[in-house]
């Protein structure tokens, strides 16, 4: 079992027992059986001690280990190790609040900072959203979801299809 995989925890590729943070990796069949709506619910159904704060300037904010504040600019988020927090204001706008989840092949949450790693913005956590590629898909897919009291609906078509090896 010394398999070794690239973590958001670590700046070199180690095994899994020896990563040096605490880390919830949100599969693709968790995310498909999970039925959350957004990036949101997700991370509230698997990452342990996750608060969510309801505010009236801004819809939500999430934090950890009560490191929390109005605007979610306590954490950082990457979408296939890029970063995705705005600098300015707000912190973290785009991406986890989009309902299309079927284009994510795992999330990783690196629980605790991460500062020493990826800079300023990652004091309670990192969250990283890996994508679909050509290596891990290949075909078409249509998901269509449907909702009830909040009037949830969603259609989405994915191809994959590899055309060479680069």
């Amino acid at each position: 079992m010394n398999i070794e995989i690239p973590s958001p925890a670590s700046l070199t590729q180690t095994t899994r027992r020896l990563v040096p943070s605490t880390m919830t990796t949100i599969s693709q069949e968790q995310i498909r059986r999970s039925g959350a709506r957004s990036l949101y619910e997700l991370l509230e159904m698997y990452v342990p001690n996750l608060q969510m704060l309801f505010t009236r300037e801004h819809p939500k904010a999430l934090g950890l280990r009560g490191i929390i504040s109005h605007r979610n600019d306590k954490f950082l988020l990457l979408v296939n190790g890029r970063i995705m927090n705005e600098r300015t204001d707000y912190g973290v706008m785009t991406e986890v609040d989009l309902p299309m989840l079927t284009d994510i092949h795992h999330v990783d949450v690196v629980r605790g900072p991460s500062s020493a790693l990826y800079g300023p913005g990652a004091l309670a956590m990192t969250i990283n959203i890996v994508t679909e590629t050509y290596q891990t898909f290949q075909g078409n897919e249509v998901t269509v979801r449907g909702g009830g009291v909040e009037n949830f609906a969603t259609v989405e078509f994915k191809h994959g299809r590899k055309i060479d090896d680069d």
